[in-house]
């Protein structure tokens, strides 16, 4: 066998072993391809192999016909994967569930879905997690439920501060749904003020509680539960107590915790 043909063997088995390198990597996580960045990022927690780290990601479909995948490397940031590429990073700020917004985009993680709101245009569509029976849904939780919380490097969770979520998603006009001449208004400072047909009928102050930090009331507090406390400015022995059964940016349900009785909002403001 001459010179040149083993030059050339050796070239072709070079070429060979190196792509037989390359399929091990892709396959095991060590050579990060777009087919690795999805499938690191399924619907559930998954681990880096790199740092063996966990790594909390979901995938989604959308009403407009839009698609990619939340990945949560820590609980303070969320990374929005578009074709395999990461189309932008959102820090987690306060609000309602699970939020995440930049100067461009808002997304709220709730229960199963997300919304999403494009800032330029002031649209929101709502997106989904597909059905696989491989792997079960992501959970998100609900603000007026306690919330899921987000996977740390560490692989352990963080549960947000509930009270707080819902104290700023209170703040807002609502109107009544069973009589839609009744306006209740929460304000910032933790005023309240109920409006009958345009007219200001009582006024006070409005506080969320819950059993890990509850305020004095004559019913047993439920665990994970939230509650809040409206007392009137003029009489603060007139007090009324609720159960938060649900809040979302558009809807409120409070449950009297004295009568008992639903009271449903849907927000104007």
């Amino acid at each position: 066998m001459n010179t040149k043909t083993t030059i050339v063997l050796l070239g072709v088995l070079l070429i060979i072993v190196g792509a037989f390198s390359y399929y091990k990597g892709v396959k095991n996580g060590i050579v990060k391809g777009e087919a690795n960045i999805a499938s690191s990022t399924a619907q559930s927690t998954g681990t880096n192999t790199q740092n063996n780290t966990q790594v909390l990601g979901a995938s989604f479909s959308c009403v407009d016909k839009t698609h990619f995948i939340a990945e949560f490397p820590d609980d303070s940031k969320v990374n929005i994967i578009v074709n395999g590429n990461i189309a932008r990073t959102l820090p987690r700020v306060n609000g309602l569930g699970q939020r995440f917004e930049d100067a461009y985009y808002v997304y709220v993680f709730a229960g199963e879905e997300v919304s999403v709101t494009s800032k330029a245009n002031k649209k929101t569509t709502t997106c989904s997690q597909p059905v696989d029976a491989n792997n079960a849904p992501m959970n998100f939780g609900d603000a007026g439920e306690g919330g899921a919380g987000f996977a740390t490097n560490g692989g352990s969770f963080v549960k947000p501060d509930v009270s707080l979520l819902v104290s700023e998603s209170l703040v807002g006009k609502w109107q009544s749904i069973q009589d839609t001449k009744f306006v209740r208004e929460f304000t910032k400072t933790g005023g309240v003020s109920d409006y009958y047909d345009g007219k200001l009928v009582t006024s006070g102050n409005w506080n969320v509680f819950t059993s890990e930090k509850p305020l004095k009331v004559s019913f047993p507090l439920e665990k994970d539960a939230i509650y809040v406390q409206l007392t009137d400015s003029t009489d603060k022995e007139s007090v009324l107590d609720f159960k938060v059964t649900k809040i979302t940016p558009e809807s409120l349900e409070l449950i009297y915790m004295e009568r008992g009785g639903v009271n449903s909002f849907t927000r104007i403001k």
